[in-house]
């Protein structure tokens, strides 16, 4: 990713997506090395993907992902990188992407041979997780899954390829968490020849939805993992609302389902602090019918109330077949965590002293990290925050000239503001 670096430097010198119904679960993926674990080598320069198995970039297309990996150095690591920090969703590696870069529609694309050809006529589902790096200012709703009979080929520019993807992220659908992988899903029905599958932002800028957020580049920079194109399972119950609530430090769970035929039961799942560890907490009977609308409830007395708390519901159906509703969230009130960060002067002469302001919601310790634009921490700094504004007096020393990034993270909870340093006069 070359050319966005040059203009990284440039700058700096100048809810979850709901998932309505059920996810196939149980169905072959047609994407191979679909987590990017199969690898030769280790990521440590940009848009490098020949260490990759079975993923390229299109070919005559300058736009370049790039690949993160546990053994990457400092600037292509997991879960730090240069971008960020993020846990891959599974294994150890995730991609990187730009998906709008504030102008000049700047874009990249990643492509895979699928498995085996997709059969005309059939419906699949294509689905991505996707997190927004801890650097980017912008979330945006731009990105698709587009199915070929053969690879697909750029003109020699770094443009959006001039297609319309199968499957597109609706508008509006920000993927805009620094902390949890979303879900971006839809369906489609082959037609002949489909073994190609190309991933990216296809929209032009003036198309691409921008939420700006607090903090960070304006631009977008998103980390993907886990695709995957599988049969689209009709499940036999037509899932309604899954909501949840804390009681008495219990979690207590309510879902519904229009109609159910053929269901058997329902697992509850919940995984503390990620979404990678989910377990069994609980099974409820199915009780509804083809025109027998039903209400369900279960109490998890296992609640951690200190943490995050994932619940998600799987469907079992006499036929073996199964799928998952949407992930929610649940914590007590007490958890709520919120850090706000300013400094001054910005910028500063390289050799003076930074104010740093810190609004905390809590009483806690903090982290404070002065990162460059390689990802490497060039400072550490501790920190007793009180309730209310903290006014900090940090001593960066003599850098070099450029653009940092200040990350003051407590308790899981993290806040990022851009620093330009400059030659002392």
């Amino acid at each position: 990713m070359s050319i966005v670096n040059q203009q990284l430097r440039f700058l700096c010198l100048a809810l979850l997506l709901s998932v309505g119904g059920y996810q196939n679960c149980v169905a072959q993926n047609y994407v191979p090395n679909p987590s990017f674990e199969t690898q030769t080598g280790c990521p440590t320069s940009p848009g490098v993907f020949t260490i990759v198995g079975n993923w390229f970039l299109p070919p005559s297309h300058s736009g370049s992902p790039d690949y993160h990996h546990v053994c990457g150095n400092s600037t292509f690591g997991v879960p730090v990188n240069i971008f960020g920090s993020q846990l891959a969703r599974t294994g150890s590696a995730y991609i990187g992407f730009v998906t709008h870069f504030g102008s000049g529609n700047f874009r990249e694309y990643l492509e895979v041979q699928l498995t085996s050809p997709l059969t005309p006529g059939t419906s699949y589902t294509a689905t991505a997780y996707l997190s927004l790096s801890d650097g980017s200012g912008w979330a945006t709703d731009g990105f698709g899954f587009y199915f070929s009979s053969a690879v697909l080929s750029g003109s020699g520019g770094s443009g959006p390829l001039p297609l319309t993807p199968q499957v597109s992220n609706p508008p509006a659908n920000y993927m805009n968490s620094w902390v949890n992988w979303l879900p971006v899903s839809g369906t489609f029905v082959a037609t002949a020849g489909m073994q190609y599958m190309t991933i990216g932002n296809f929209k032009s800028d003036a198309l691409t939805g921008v939420q700006v957020q607090s903090s960070g580049w304006s631009w977008n920079y998103t980390y993907a993992d886990d695709f995957s194109v599988t049969p689209t399972v009709v499940l036999s119950a037509d899932m309604g609302e899954f909501s949840g609530e804390v009681v008495d430090e219990s979690a207590t769970l309510h879902w519904d389902t229009r109609s159910e035929l053929g269901t058997q039961s329902f697992v509850i799942e919940r995984s503390v602090g990620d979404l990678q560890h989910f377990e069994q907490v609980g099974t409820q009977t199915a009780v509804g019918g083809p025109d027998m609308p039903a209400n369900y409830a279960f109490t998890d007395a296992g609640f951690a109330p200190s943490q995050l708390n994932y619940y998600r519901i799987q469907e079992i159906d006499q036929n073996g077949a199964g799928g998952y509703s949407q992930t929610i969230e649940l914590h007590s009130a007490a958890l709520v965590n919120a850090l706000t960060v300013n400094a001054f002067p910005n910028p500063i002469n390289s050799g003076d002293d930074l104010s740093v302001e810190i609004g905390s919601t809590k009483s806690q310790p903090a982290n404070i990290d002065l990162i460059d634009i390689q990802g490497r921490t060039v400072h550490q700094y501790e920190a007793d925050l009180q309730v209310g504004n903290n006014l900090l007096q940090i001593s960066p020393g003599h850098l070099a000239s450029g653009c940092y990034m200040l990350v003051v993270s407590a308790n899981g909870v993290r806040s990022l503001k851009r620093i330009l340093i400059a030659e002392h006069d």
